[in-house]
Parts: C-alpha cells; sequence; structure tokens
C-alpha cells in the first residue's frame, strides 16, 4: 500500500469512525428563505450547515463505502470551505477551495499531512477514491442547477439530471437534496443526501 493509500484509508477511518452522525453542534446561520433569497449569485458569499451522508457502490477492487458528517460550508461556490463536523460538533477536517486550487487538512489528533490537488473534484478523489462534485453540490443543495453548466429539468418539479447525476430537491422545504448518479462503464454507483439545518 502507498503512502498516499494509506493516508486516505487512515483518513477515512477516523472520518467515519468519529462522524457517523444525525446532527451537530454549530451556530446558527442564514435560513433558507424564499427561493429567490435562497438562490443568490454565484459570486455571492453564503453559509450553509447540515448533515451529509455519502455512500459509494462497490468497483473494481474497491469495496462499497458509506459516511456521515456535519458540514459547515462557508464562502463562494468558486472559492469556499467544508467544515467536516464529529457529533458533538468538533471539527476533524477543513476542506478549502479556490478556482486554482484545493486543499483538505485533517483537524485534531492523527491530523497529518495535508492533500493538495488542483480542483476540488481531483482532491474528492485523492482523499475519497472518487471525483465527487462537491462544487456544483453547493448549488444543488440551494435546490437549483448549476448555471455555468447545462442541465436537464425533468418532468416532476424540483427533479433534473446535471453531470450525469440525479438531483432531487422536492423536499427543499425541509432543507433536504438528494443527488444520485447510477453505474455506468468507468463509473461507480453514487449516492450523495444533504439534509441543511433550519
Amino acid at each position: 500500500m502507498t503512502g498516499q493509500a494509506r493516508w486516505r484509508t487512515g483518513w477515512l477511518s477516523s472520518l467515519v469512525v468519529a462522524c457517523l452522525a444525525t446532527a451537530c453542534a454549530q451556530a446558527p446561520v442564514k435560513p433558507l428563505g424564499t427561493a429567490a433569497e435562497a438562490s443568490p449569485a454565484p459570486t455571492a458569499a453564503i453559509e450553509l450547515q447540515g448533515q451529509m451522508g455519502i455512500k459509494l457502490g462497490a468497483w473494481q477492487s474497491e469495496p462499497a463505502r458509506g459516511m456521515s458528517f456535519g458540514f459547515f460550508f462557508q464562502g463562494q461556490v468558486e472559492r469556499g470551505s467544508f467544515s467536516l463536523m464529529t457529533p458533538l460538533g468538533s471539527q476533524v477536517a477543513q476542506v478549502e477551495w479556490t478556482p486554482t486550487s484545493a486543499t483538505l487538512r485533517r483537524v485534531g489528533p492523527g491530523g497529518g499531512e495535508d492533500i493538495r490537488r488542483g480542483s476540488i473534484e481531483e482532491l474528492a478523489e485523492a482523499a475519497l477514491g472518487e471525483a465527487l462534485p462537491l462544487q456544483t453540490l453547493v448549488h444543488w443543495m440551494q435546490g437549483r442547477p448549476d448555471p455555468a453548466l447545462p442541465h436537464q429539468p425533468l418532468p416532476e418539479a424540483g427533479t433534473f439530471e446535471q453531470r450525469g447525476w440525479l438531483i432531487d430537491t422536492r423536499e427543499r422545504e425541509q432543507g433536504r437534496a438528494l443527488a444520485t448518479r447510477q453505474a455506468q462503464p468507468g463509473l461507480r454507483d453514487a449516492r450523495i443526501q444533504v439534509r441543511l439545518d433550519p
């Protein structure tokens, strides 16, 4: 096992053990409000917090895996940060990105070496083994597609397809959003479920 693989396995293990949670104690953030208020221009600064669950299907030699954690996002879609939290609200990792770089830093005991990549998706692939669309997810959590990318509205209100993912925002009033991707050649099935705190 390479050093990077050991780092990734250790980070995943500590995150899964520390972050299996359905809630976390955080400072309050701006309420969702109306659709217009909750969908600022891409350059507007926003704050979002809640819980996120990620499930990845088995793929080649990789077993299926799942993790859930509290999160706090702040900044802009193009330049922001995710804090990943334990059930008691302690930060265990910080993910930051700009248009040209992305960094993951583990916080607390066993912090270890940072992971740095050129984009948030490259960083997700290095840390999780999958290039998840975390930057686009910031738009999806607000109930809308990424305006910079093509998307396909679906017949049922509150659903659309973008980047090969099916996005379901029908429960957005309850702070919930779901993104799923079916397995296809070269890609495993994946599911990202978000529940924003009121």
